[in-house]
């Protein structure tokens, strides 16, 4: 299982810088319609895109986290591996003489203990959502917004509840449900994104994290400045009533000049890292590659 998850996490990574490549390989048709399907298949491609960054980092965090408390106790270390796997599909309609791009997303993050004995998985959180997008087609360029998304999210870490003799002994399950609503805005190199969220209470008997929002706020800014090859993402949560939030820096640099594979480095300070310790204040770096920016 374990090999199995880092050749899926090291292909996604090389994947794209391979096609190219590997179609050329194949002959042509004597139709270009024949040629097309042939590539299709040849290539794997089936209309994804990147969504947010796809990335492998080596991780380290200033306190090693809890152990698993269910069983025995696992000892954490503070340096471990991170990935982040993240993917959309688009459909374009152009209902009511408005055009409007449908999405469907996912998104998973893991957070591999891999220099401990028995390299386990800590963590792994799940993230699917669908949201439309409106262009704006530059009808408000002096205000520098191009787009407005609304959409839902989920998100989760795929554990159950866990029941003793005595009753509700432990609840490893976080997850939570949001409403949201994204505008897009554009000033030159600096691209802006102002994201405000509407969370679902849990419909389960219990709620393990029902005090999520205290520490992840109602909302998401997020600035990203493009110099040349470099691009800068920092992304600030706050939430005024509990002074807590968190600050995450992303940058990322092509290797060798490549076209789809970057030097990476992630900064993080603050509360929600993850989703198991969303409540732990974490100061975190890392550094590896990504697929995406």
């Amino acid at each position: 299982m374990k090999n199995s998850i880092v050749f899926l996490v090291l292909s996604t990574l090389l994947y794209s810088s391979e096609i190219d490549i590997y179609t050329n390989s194949f002959d042509k048709t004597d139709d270009n319609e024949s040629s097309k399907t042939i590539e299709q298949y040849v290539s794997g491609l089936f209309g994804l895109k990147a969504y947010h960054t796809n990335y492998l980092v080596i991780s380290h965090m200033d306190t090693a986290p809890e152990g698993d408390i269910l069983q025995e106790k696992t000892n954490y270390i503070k340096t471990e591996t991170k990935f982040q796997i993240s993917l959309r599909g688009d459909f374009t309609t152009n209902l009511f003489d408005s055009t409007q791009i449908w999405t469907g997303a996912y998104t998973q993050r893991s957070y591999w203990q891999l220099f401990v004995e028995s390299e386990p998985f800590r963590e792994t959180n799940y993230m699917p959502e669908a949201f439309v997008t409106f262009p704006l087609n530059h009808q408000y360029d002096e205000y520098g917004i191009k787009a407005i998304s609304f959409g839902f999210m989920h998100q989760s870490n795929g554990q159950k509840e866990f029941y003793g003799p005595d009753g509700l002994l432990d609840d490893p399950s976080r997850s939570w449900n949001r409403l949201y609503t994204k505008a897009y805005f554009q000033w030159n190199k600096l691209l802006t994104n102002i994201m405000i969220w509407y969370p679902i209470s849990s419909t389960g008997s219990t709620n393990d994290n029902a005090d999520i929002v205290d520490y992840y706020g109602y909302g998401l800014l997020e600035m990203k400045y493009a110099h040349k090859k470099l691009f800068t993402s920092l992304n600030a949560r706050y939430n005024v009533s509990t002074n807590k939030g968190a600050l995450e820096l992303e940058m990322s640099y092509p290797i060798n000049n490549s076209k789809d594979i970057f030097y990476y480095f992630q900064g993080f300070t603050g509360y929600g890292q993850s989703l198991i310790d969303y409540h732990n204040y974490v100061n975190q770096v890392g550094f590896g590659i990504s697929l995406s920016r």
